[in-house]
Parts: C-alpha cells; structure tokens; sequence
C-alpha cells in the first residue's frame, strides 16, 4: 500500500533514529574537519592575495608580457608587448626553441649552437635506470618485510620445532627491514639528490640513486604488503612436503607476487618519468634542467614549450604504464 508523504517521512525519520552509528567514524570526521580549519588558521591563508595588491601587476607585465614567443612580439604605444601573428615565424620559433632540447629532425640549429645531447631522451633514460635499480633493491627486502614469511608463518609446518631464539632473531630482522624502508621512502627524492649531487656533482648518476632510493623503498613496502596477504595454505602444502624455505618463496610465492610487482612497478615508473624532469631544477640532466634555465632568464615562452614537452613525456609514460597494467590484470596469473 502506498504511504503518503508524512508517513514516508516518518519512516525516514525512524530509519535514521534507529541506524547503527559508528563513534569512531563520528570523532574521526569531527577531528578531521577540526584539522582543517586548524592548518587554515595557523596558516594564515589570505585568498585575496593572488587576485589583489601588488600580485596582480606583478604577474601581468612579466609572465603575459613575455609568454608571447620573442619572433611574435611588437611593442604597442604604451610600451606592453603585443602579439602579431605569423605562421611562418612561429614553426621557426618553436622549431628552434624544441632543437635546444637536442631534438632537431630538421637541423634548425648550426652545428656549433647543437647541444651534445637530448634532454627528453636523457628524460627517459634516467627514469629507466632508476626504476630498475629500484626493483633490484626492492627484491632481497620484499619478502624479509613480510611479517607472514618473516616470522615463518608461511612455513609453520616443517618449522614446528624453531628455537625462541631464532624466533627473536627472526623478529628483529624484520623490524630492521621495515624500518629499512621505511628511511628509503620517508626521505623525498630531492633530499636524496641533494646528498648525491654534493657527493657526485651534477651527474645522471645522482638522479638515478636517487630516485631509485625512494622508489625501492615504495615497492618494497606495497609489494611486501601484497605477500602478507596471500593465501599461505599453498605455501604450508609445499613446507608440509619437505620443500625449503628457499623453494617454497621460489614457487609458492613468486609466481603469485609477480603481477602486482609489475603493476607496481609501471607505476612507479611513471613517477619517475615526472620525477626526473623536476629534477632538472638541480642541474641533472633532464627536461626540467631546460625548464629551469629558461625560467632563471625569464624567458617565459621557452619555459612554456619545455613545460608542454615534458606533459608530452609524462603522458607518454602514463600510457605505457596504463596499458601494461592492464595487461597484466586481463592477463591473470602470469605463472599459468
């Protein structure tokens, strides 16, 4: 029978009264939002500033002025800066601005003015090394970090008899690799650098290690998290058959980490696509490195064409990663 709407109403009303309510999701929210306006007040955040005061003409005949591609650019009566389009200036313009990259198809620039190498092929060669170094790291500490295969519960069947002592070993051990870790990924990629940069100086090698670092230390940590929640009765089969500690981590648990470990490890790739190109900001050799150098000489319609590239690059990678991970996941277990 259709109710009418006070009744309805008053059904709501009853079913809200009498529903379950969880206290910690309530205090939780509360303290959430007190956060909130907590850090906004500590803070001091005035939303008028970037619109009003001395922002506005700041921004105006610096940034505008001079995003307007230099061969494109006439002065008006008043002294700003105008755009008179042409065609034919603008592809050489850009063509030009790509080539300082070391992208030069077309041979725009003389070979004096050439740089000696291609910042988007360093872009991606850097990332590269980084994330494969990242999973060597990650590999000997993966399952050491995993608490079920650490503290032998993934072997309890053939270890009934293990000494308190090895047992407390054991726990240190995996308190030692988390902990580990946790140092590798709790420190940016841009400390790191700066450690690498004054040991090293301004060389690939310092981006590598230190994305690698950073990196390594995520993968172990997702990829350790992913072991502890396997299944362990396939692994207890194998143990309670007499195989090794070593053979049941080869063949109970490898196959079956090794999709997730891909999944995340194109993840992380794509991270350090992006990754690499900030650090050009310290003089590695990247993208970024052009990036910054235009910006330092506020040649901001440089900076705008290095920025579009490096878009360019990290969309790149993004699709890479996305279409690997998905064909991973379509492809199920690869170890079949």
């Amino acid at each position: 029978m259709a109710m009418n709407p006070a009744e309805r109403w008053q059904a709501v009303r009853s079913l809200r009264r009498d529903a379950p309510r969880d206290r910690f999701l309530q205090m939780g929210l509360l303290l959430f939002v007190g956060l909130c306006l907590g850090s906004w007040l500590f803070l001091d955040v005035d939303l008028r500033h970037p619109i009003t005061g001395k922002s506005r003409f700041a921004v105006k005949p610096t940034f505008l002025d001079d995003a307007i591609p230099f061969d494109l650019r006439h002065r008006d009566e008043a002294g700003d800066w105008r755009l008179v389009w042409d065609t034919g200036l603008f592809w050489r313009w850009l063509g030009r601005t790509v080539a300082e990259t070391g992208l030069d198809p077309f041979d725009l620039l003389p070979a004096e003015e050439r740089p000696r190498s291609n910042a988007l092929a360093d872009t991606l060669a850097l990332s590269v090394l980084a994330i494969v170094l990242a999973a060597l790291m990650s590999l000997p500490l993966i399952l050491p970090a995993a608490k079920n295969v650490a503290l032998l519960e993934a072997f309890l069947p053939a270890d009934r008899d293990v000494s308190r002592l090895e047992r407390t070993l054991r726990r240190l051990a995996f308190a030692a690799t988390r902990g580990l870790l946790v140092v590798m990924r709790s420190i940016p990629e841009f400390i790191w650098a700066f450690v690498f940069l004054i040991a090293f100086g301004p060389v690939a090698l310092a981006g590598i290690l230190a994305l690698a670092i950073h990196n390594g230390g995520i993968l172990g940590k997702l990829d350790s998290e992913c072991v502890e929640d396997m299944d362990l009765r396939a692994t207890r089969a194998l143990s309670a058959l007499g195989a090794s500690k070593n053979s049941v981590a080869l063949v109970g648990i490898g196959p079956r980490l090794m999709p997730q470990f891909l999944v995340y490890f194109f993840y992380r790739w794509e991270t350090c696509v992006r990754e690499t190109a900030i650090l050009g900001v310290l003089a590695i050799r990247s993208i970024g490195f052009h990036i910054d150098h235009a910006f330092a000489q506020f040649q901001y319609d440089r900076a705008i064409v290095f920025i579009l590239m490096n878009s360019l690059i990290v969309i790149g990678g993004d699709l890479v990663g996305t279409a690997v991970r998905r064909r991973i996941r379509g492809g199920g277990n690869l170890a079949a």
